[in-house]
């Protein structure tokens, strides 16, 4: 419905602007701007950037979605912090499973691996180092096809650098 309203505006819009453009220049100019703005307005209004409700009334700073195999261990989450770049001896971020998925397992896991910063990143040199990192690893029940949810909650060790997240996580198993 959200999005519906901006179309509909915009396509009587158009609409207005071409008929009152015979009358004047300025009346289209200015309605133009009046019905552009109530269209960003309205899109704005029904944007979710990260907020996707997840279980029982919690809310996700971030959501993301990754692809299983049924019955298949994937790993689909990991957590990692500097305190100098690339150190190997940094502490782990915690990771919790705060709403289980309802047709797999999920488990949180401590180990070395490597980074994955993109190319523009200052850390992107980290990517060939090992460092202690939390990891997510999820396998679907026996057999099960279809999309699962859960979610994670992620505490850096300073969180003034690095806020808690809250994250939604849909996996779509297939077979």
């Amino acid at each position: 419905m959200a999005i519906l309203f901006p179309v509909v505006a915009f396509f009587l819009a158009s609409l207005f602007i071409y008929e009152v453009s015979a009358i004047g220049e300025s009346i289209a100019v200015k309605t133009a701007l009046a019905f552009a703005s109530l269209m960003v307005a309205s899109i704005s209004a029904g944007c979710v950037t990260g907020n996707a409700p997840v279980g029982a009334n919690l809310r996700a700073t971030s959501a993301f979605t990754h692809h299983a195999k049924s019955g298949k261990e994937v790993e689909f989450y990991t957590a990692y912090q500097f305190k100098t770049p690339c150190d190997t001896n940094s502490a782990v971020p915690s990771v919790k499973i705060i709403v289980p998925p309802q047709h797999g397992t999920a488990t949180v896991i401590r180990k070395l691996g490597y980074t994955n910063y993109p190319k523009w990143n200052d850390n992107y040199r980290c990517n060939s180092v090992k460092v202690p990192m939390a990891a997510v690893n999820y396998r679907s029940n026996p057999g099960y096809v279809g999309v699962d949810t859960l979610q994670l909650r992620t505490d850096f060790i300073n969180p003034a650098d690095n806020p808690p997240e809250s994250i939604a996580v849909t996996i779509e198993v297939a077979r």
